[in-house]
Parts: structure tokens; C-alpha cells; sequence
């Protein structure tokens, strides 16, 4: 049995086959840079795979030649109120809370790394439960 949900259909793209759910980053023309669109449904796509217990296993992965490029730096700068007393001490900032959220999934989730996996992207992929990652696939590590 197979079932096809779209979230945010221009960014992700979710599919359940058996008890396997597949999260496909789906901005392949910016490698699958994460924007504020993206990180949302990665965030809600976690929280449906976890509420259901029919899904088994997660695979996580990047539609076209990217897995994920990390930060999109291309995107027009959000509107935002001035950052908190709270903002500035949030250790993890949403990097750290989308990496938990794949990582505090109750089931084991398949990072299938189908090319470049940098920054942000490497974030999600490390969080995985165990990765795969295609010959030619690319993953950068900047240590500051």
C-alpha cells in the first residue's frame, strides 16, 4: 500500500510505503537549501512521522543532485522583531532544534545523502540514525 501526502508541496514532499516514511527535500534547484518553508515542514514532517505508528523507519532525503546545501543565504531576509533576551540565549538556535528534531524521532531514520550535504545540511544528515551516502556524494565539516 502506498500513500503520497505533499506538504508544502513546492519544498517537501512525504510518502508512506508499508511502514517506511520517505521525507524528500524538494528544492532541487537550490540544492536543497533550507528556508523558512523548508525548516517548517522538515519540523512538521518529524512530528507526523513520530505520531504515527504505522511508520517504522524514516528515510530522509534531497530531490535532484543535492542532499542538502545548508542555509538558503539567497532568500530575501525575514522580517523580524528585534531578537530577545531568550533569543540571544538560545544555545541550539533552529540549526540545533531541526537536528533534534530528526534525531528525537522514536524510530530509525536512513539519511540517504544523494550529493553535497554542507552547514545546515551536514547538521541533518549527522542526526540521522545512519547515512548513506552515494559515491558521489560531498559532506563538509567547517570547524571554526
Amino acid at each position: 500500500m502506498e500513500t503520497t501526502q505533499n506538504k508544502e508541496a513546492s519544498v517537501l514532499q512525504m510518502s508512506k510505503t508499508d511502514d517506511v516514511a520517505v521525507i524528500t527535500l524538494s528544492r532541487p534547484e537550490k540544492l536543497n537549501a533550507l528556508n523558512a518553508g523548508l525548516r517548517d515542514a522538515i519540523f512538521d514532517a518529524c512530528a507526523e512521522a513520530k505520531a504515527d505508528d504505522g511508520v517504522r523507519a524514516v528515510v530522509l532525503t534531497g530531490e535532484g543532485r543535492g542532499f542538502c546545501s545548508g542555509a538558503d543565504l539567497t532568500a530575501a531576509p525575514e522580517e523580524a522583531p528585534p531578537p530577545t533576551q531568550g533569543d540571544h540565549m538560545d544555545d541550539l538556535g533552529w540549526v540545533g532544534r531541526l537536528a533534534l528534531a530528526v534525531y528525537g524521532l522514536d524510530k530509525p531514520v536512513i539519511g540517504a545523502v544523494n550529493g553535497i550535504a554542507v552547514g545546515a545540511g551536514m547538521s541533518l544528515c549527522s542526526s540521522s540514525s545512519s547515512s548513506c551516502l552515494r559515491s558521489s556524494s560531498f559532506a563538509k565539516v567547517a570547524m571554526v
